[in-house]
């Protein structure tokens, strides 16, 4: 959003003629007085019986306000009249008294303002300057912008008698510049050390208020970009697109930090087969691992950390977890029947039955068909 701010002269002030009082050095002293109609401290131009034409310039800024900025237009305003004094009984007929403003900014070519014509009492005139050279370009600061506001007086007097004198003197009071701008910001990008972070850059270092920057990474081999970071810490997560626009408001620096990426498997049994949400991640990815069943009477027994399927992991399917590390889980099946046999008189479970086929024992999935009496044996159903 463009701002407005009035400048006022520096103290190095150079006139290239007169003032009132002649001792007087400071810049602001003559136009930076705040007292309305002051008549004691002026610049001023003594008019003669000819046209003459003089200029004052002296450079306008604020040391004090250090930030970037791109200058977009440049107006200005001063306080000025006319006085005539008459000697000997003379009267002045006829007075001419015009001040013409100049800007010039960073050195460049100084642009004319309108001509003004000032009248006997103080009064303020302003306007604006089109076609400056300088405009639409970044400063690193107000000051160093070098903005110039010259002030071209010109005027004549004539009296009704040619045997008498007058003193005309054309005086300035005040003069500043107003400046439209928009503020500039720094934008930089940081990988931070170590993360797997290849390359950093930004599409543009410095950015006007407002404008939309990207911001881009590239991590290293088995590096999975983990996100931009606005501190250095990378406690504040702003993005976690290896490729990341932003709209500009303040001086911006973005941290790119990678993760190492853990391999995700997942082991099926003969009775089943096994998906994942992902065959590799970083740490504290949510995973997703879903078996789904293949042979006939069975149900999901688990998921295992073990290939012997001894260590329970979980009994969920799918089963959603937080990746900590490289993670292969085996699934497991069991049969949807069991058989009990009676031992001693107590019904007791078998955990597999095997049948003799053409002379070897093959493993029974399916229990239902295999016994034809109930004396010594029960089958339980179990889904």
């Amino acid at each position: 959003m463009a701002k407005t701010l009035t400048i006022y002269p520096i103290s190095d002030v150079s006139f290239n003629h007169s003032m009132y009082p002649t001792n007087t050095t400071n810049g602001y002293t003559l136009v930076y007085d705040v007292t309305s109609d002051d008549d004691t401290t002026y610049l001023y131009h003594q008019l003669e019986k000819s046209t003459s034409t003089q200029t004052s310039s002296f450079k306008c800024g604020d040391s004090s306000v250090s930030k970037k900025i791109c200058l977009r237009g440049v107006s200005y305003l001063f306080r000025g009249m006319y006085d005539a004094r008459e000697d000997w009984g003379g009267s002045v007929t006829r007075v001419t008294a015009n001040v013409t403003p100049t800007i010039s900014i960073n050195g460049g070519t100084s642009t004319n303002g309108s001509q003004t014509s000032v009248t006997t009492s103080y009064a303020d005139y302003s306007g604006s300057f089109t076609n400056v050279s300088g405009l639409n370009t970044i400063y690193n600061s107000i000051y160093d912008a070098n903005i110039v506001l010259g002030l071209k007086t010109s005027g004549l007097y004539q009296m009704n008698q040619s045997n008498k004198s007058a003193t005309v003197q054309l005086r300035i009071t005040q003069a500043n510049v107003t400046i439209t701008y928009d503020d500039v910001f720094d934008c930089s990008a940081v990988a931070v050390a170590g993360s797997g972070i290849a390359t950093t850059s930004v599409s543009k270092s410095e950015a006007i208020d407002g404008e939309t920057v990207t911001f881009t990474a590239t991590v290293d081999s088995g590096v999975e970009f983990d996100g931009w970071y606005s501190d250095s810490a990378c406690t504040n997560k702003v993005s976690s697109s290896a490729t990341y626009q932003t709209t500009i408001t303040a001086d911006t620096t973005l941290y790119a930090r990678g993760a190492l990426l853990y391999d995700v498997n997942v082991v099926a049994d003969s009775y089943c087969t096994v998906t994942s949400s992902t065959a590799e991640a970083i740490v504290n990815t949510s995973v997703t691992v879903t078996a789904t069943i293949t042979g006939q009477n069975r149900v999901f027994d688990g998921w295992y950390s073990n290939p012997q399927r001894t260590t329970l992991v979980s009994t969920s399917n799918p089963y959603t977890f937080q990746l900590t590390g490289s993670t292969t889980l085996y699934a497991n099946t069991r049969a949807s029947e069991t058989l009990y046999v009676k031992v001693d008189g107590v019904w007791t479970p078998v955990s597999k039955a095997f049948r003799k086929v053409n002379g070897q024992w093959v493993e029974q999935t399916t229990l239902t068909g295999l016994f034809d009496s109930t004396k010594n044996y029960k089958i339980i159903k179990l889904n």
